[in-house]
């Protein structure tokens, strides 16, 4: 079953507030951007979506080519200084940029972490220190549980 992805409108009506702090999420799954350099981060399990403002400095690619990583295991290992197994949840690709950006779960520091890491052309591989990002998020209502089906 296809993955759902969130519609850049509805995250436009969610945060029309503007970007301010908000507590980070507990996990980290569906990825989108919206306008101006907001990534959008669904937290499931709290029924959570909160958007993140990078500061990418819109340096768009000389030439917009496919790439690809080899070996894109170890590159995040040790971006987040870990050895065991890495569980990858979604990937968007900046709208101008054209770096990806993963969300994925592994054990960080001795412990089960959530991150979000973001990948260039040039396969620099580093994680997003979300605490410094400003941020906001909302809360939905009536999120699915556990016995629904399709």
């Amino acid at each position: 079953m296809p993955t759902p992805r969130l519609s850049p409108a509805l995250c436009a009506i969610c945060f029309t507030g503007g970007i301010a702090h908000a507590d980070l999420p507990q996990s980290f799954g569906i990825l989108e951007f919206g306008p101006e350099d907001t990534l959008f981060v669904a937290d499931s399990p709290n029924g959570t979506i909160r958007a993140f403002e990078l500061t990418t400095g819109d340096a768009a690619p000389e030439r917009d080519a496919a790439f690809n990583l080899l070996d894109l295991d170890s590159l995040v290992a040790e971006a987040l200084r870990t050895e065991g197994r890495i569980v990858y949840g979604d990937l968007a690709v900046h709208p101008v940029t054209r770096d990806a950006y993963v969300s994925l779960s592994a054990r960080i520091n001795g412990a089960e972490a959530s991150a979000i890491v973001s990948i260039s052309r040039t396969g620099e591989v580093r994680r997003l220190d979300l605490d410094t990002l400003p941020s906001s998020s909302h809360t939905l209502n009536d999120t699915a549980d556990a016995g629904v089906t399709f």
